[in-house]
C-alpha cells in the first residue's frame, strides 16, 4: 500500500504505529486493532511492515497481530489473511461510491433502518 496504485501513507506516522505494535509484542502481548474506515488502510500497512521487520524469522511478529475491520473503504482486501470477520453496512456510502459494495463471505452486514444520517 505504501506505493503503486494506493496513496502513500506518511512514513513517520506508520513507523510510529509499527514501533508501538512491535514493542508491545516483544513485551509478551498480543495486539488487537479495531480499525474503522481509513484506519483499515493504515492497519493493513502496519501488518505488512511487521512482516518485513521479522522476515528473517518466519514473520513471527505477524502471528501476534489481529484486527477487526469496521466500515473499511476497501472491502475486497483483508488486513491480514484469514482475519477476524469484518463489519459493514449495506448502505455504506464510502463502499458504494468506491465501487466495492459487494458482500464477501467474511463481512457481517448490518441493516440500518431510516435515514443513515439524520443530521443531513
Amino acid at each position: 500500500m505504501a506505493t503503486g496504485t494506493h496513496q502513500t501513507v506518511h512514513n513517520s506516522d506508520i513507523e510510529l504505529q509499527v514501533d508501538q505494535y512491535e514493542a508491545s509484542i516483544k513485551s509478551g502481548h498480543k495486539v488487537l486493532v479495531v480499525a474503522h474506515s481509513q484506519g483499515n488502510l493504515f492497519t493493513q500497512e502496519a501488518y505488512e511492515r511487521l512482516g518485513e521487520r521479522s522476515a528473517n524469522n518466519n514473520r513471527w511478529l505477524q502471528k501476534y497481530f489481529e484486527a477487526i475491520s469496521i466500515a473499511s473503504p476497501d472491502r475486497l482486501t483483508d488486513i491480514k489473511p484469514n482475519m477476524l470477520p469484518r463489519i459493514g453496512w449495506e448502505n455504506d456510502m464510502v463502499a458504494i461510491i468506491g465501487g466495492s459494495n459487494n458482500n464477501p463471505s467474511n463481512v457481517r452486514q448490518e441493516e440500518c433502518s431510516g435515514d443513515p444520517d439524520p443530521l443531513l
